[in-house]
């Protein structure tokens, strides 16, 4: 088990129902687990990506307020 397969593991563990996250070379390995848990479990824990930082932490704040289970990933 890789260290992205083990982040998406305790993320899935923990209940988080959505990720949001701002795309770069160092963060694409985790990419590719949540991609890979997703097949595996229905979109169980879908992966926003918006188009830069500003968005991802806006849409992460409006989101927030209705949901207890979010995470950030950045």
């Amino acid at each position: 088990m890789t260290g992205s397969e083990i982040i998406v593991e305790v993320l899935a563990e923990q209940g988080v129902e959505t990720i949001f996250g701002y795309s770069g070379g160092a963060i694409l390995p985790t990419y590719d687990a949540v991609f890979q848990y997703n097949e595996k479990h229905n979109n169980a824990m879908p992966l926003i990506v918006p188009a830069n930082e500003q968005g991802a932490g806006f849409m992460a704040q409006v989101i927030l307020e209705p949901l207890a289970n979010l995470e950030l990933l950045w």
